[in-house]
């Protein structure tokens, strides 16, 4: 198995096919962070995948009321088609960390495993 595949609790087999990672609150010079500015952040995310299917995992995402963790990571997965008149499947998946020094391809694996594959997933044709 390659070490960028995830094999899921349905039995189902994903590649990591793209990971990034960013600050949350990169750019801001005035202010403090509040519900606003977190919902713009959280929308800005949404755009930046220019209609391609993402999801936001939001347990764990907040320090406080006011304050998201201070890492956005970001992780595409691919696999076989849902439907079979397509190429491939696949899913953006997001999350917000304390440090980006202890990130472990088990975490990402841990939350890909939150989701259901077949409901969350969009297919593609080349």
């Amino acid at each position: 198995m390659d070490y960028r595949e995830v094999k899921l609790k349905s039995g189902k087999v994903v590649t990591i096919d793209n990971f990034n990672m960013s600050f949350t609150y990169d750019g801001l010079l005035l202010g403090s962070p509040n519900k606003e500015m977190n919902d713009r952040i959280i929308q800005d995310i949404n755009d930046s995948f220019n209609g391609s299917k993402v999801l936001i995992l939001f347990d764990d995402a907040y320090q406080n009321k006011d304050l998201l963790k201070p890492f956005i990571f970001s992780a595409r997965f691919k696999s076989n088609p849902i439907d079979k008149r397509n190429d491939e499947s696949y899913l953006n998946i997001v999350w917000f960390g304390d440090d980006f020094k202890i990130i472990t391809i088990e975490k990402m694996i841990m939350n890909l495993k939150k989701i259901t594959w077949n409901e969350e997933a969009e297919d593609y044709e080349f």
